[in-house]
């Protein structure tokens, strides 16, 4: 069987290629890179591998697998029962800034080719991981990089495996996806074969599948249709589903409730007739939460009481400003008056100043003339 790498990864000095570092030339890489996005989404934080398979246009991504390189290598030589691997990839573990390398490769196969529903390809990490690194060292040293497009005659012959695979999932749908409650990460050789099978025997059916997804990507925008959920059983997370849906669904009733109380029916709505409770006004609780509207034309009539509340009739405003204007009318004539008092106070204090001058220069005066006056009182004795 003729296959198609199909690698997403970083190189030592450059990041993700766009296009894919590999891919073949004709496959359609805008779809496939959702998958492989999904594929890829928190990695880390789902044990540091996932496996998937997926379809885009006439091909078949079979043993997607998305990774980061040292849980890979971990998991071969824990399933080769190796001591190190036997070709050489430890320049290959991180890029320039020592962050690990974390990639996706998967193997695309025109469904032309496949000749029988029960030949399926025989691939395993060990494989994986090998061809991964004969592409990659093609540009591992390059300081920039391009996708590298290959043609129908550039494809790898993989031995395949004839039979039927023996897993059988057990799922619960939920909103459109399929959840496998019996998943095992050490039949996922088994579990990739069974999807693969079941994409070629259903062409025109989404057979995709993901493992190890996270409860939190699970969501309108997820593109696989089936798949294992990462960190909790498939009865667990559809009790917290159904928890929050709970949740809502009472906070939807109290408003669908609340709501009832004000207007009975559609007739009373559009005639203007409301029950005698829709005249309440909303009062607000002592513990000075948000209260609760029963309907928007409630919020708007408690806004404009509080409005109301809190803005002074016009006539208090001009009184307001009337003893504002008159008080500060006082402190200035207050102002004006203390100043006056401290210029006559220093006027007063400067004349009797001057006064005692002048009391002080007489009394010499006087002194001078007697003693002129004796002067010449004795010359004429004499």
């Amino acid at each position: 069987m003729k296959v198609y790498p199909l690698i997403y990864s970083r190189t030592k000095f450059v990041d993700y290629v766009s296009g894919f570092l590999v891919r073949p030339k004709d496959l359609d890489y805008k779809c496939a890179t959702k998958y492989v996005s999904d594929a890829l989404n928190e990695i880390k934080y789902s044990g540091g591998l996932r496996h998937a398979v997926f379809s885009v246009g006439e091909y078949i991504v079979y043993g997607g697998t998305a990774c980061m390189t040292p849980v890979l290598i971990n998991r071969i030589l824990k399933e080769k029962r190796m001591n190190q691997l036997d070709f050489e990839f430890k320049e290959f573990q991180s890029d320039k800034a020592d962050r690990p390398i974390v990639f996706f490769i998967g193997f695309a196969i025109k469904r032309t080719s496949i000749e029988n529903a029960n030949h399926i390809p025989d691939i395993d990490l060990y494989k994986t991981y090998k061809i991964y690194l004969k592409y990659l060292k093609k540009q591992w040293f390059n300081v920039t990089t391009k996708t590298e497009e290959l043609n129908p005659n550039d494809g790898i012959d993989i031995e395949i495996i004839k039979g039927v695979p023996e897993f059988s999932p057990e799922i619960i749908e939920k909103n459109g996806i399929s959840l496998i409650k019996n998943y095992d990460e050490n039949l996922y050789q088994d579990i990739i074969n069974y999807y693969f099978r079941q994409s070629v025997m259903y062409p025109n059916t989404d057979i995709s599948f993901l493992s190890h997804v996270l409860p939190e990507m699970i969501n309108d925008s997820l593109m696989f249709n089936n798949i294992s959920i990462y960190g909790i059983t498939v009865e667990e997370y559809l009790r917290q589903s159904d928890n929050k849906k709970t949740e809502s669904r009472t906070i939807q009733s109290s408003e669908s409730e609340e709501t009832n109380k004000v207007i009975h029916s559609i007739d009373e709505s559009n005639g203007g007739i409301a029950s005698n409770t829709s005249t309440k006004k909303t009062k607000r609780p002592n513990n000075m939460e948000s209260p609760f509207y029963n309907n928007t034309e409630q919020l708007q009539q408690d806004k404009g009481d509080d409005s109301r509340k809190k803005s002074p009739p016009i006539s208090r405003k001009i009184i307001l400003t009337i003893a504002i204007v008159l008080l500060m009318g006082m402190i200035l004539l207050i102002a004006h008056q203390i100043n006056n008092t401290k210029k006559k106070s220093i006027a007063k204090e400067q004349n009797e100043e001057q006064a005692q001058e002048v009391q002080v220069s007489n009394p010499t005066d006087n002194v001078e003339q007697e003693i002129i006056q004796s002067v010449v009182e004795n010359s004429q004795q004499m």
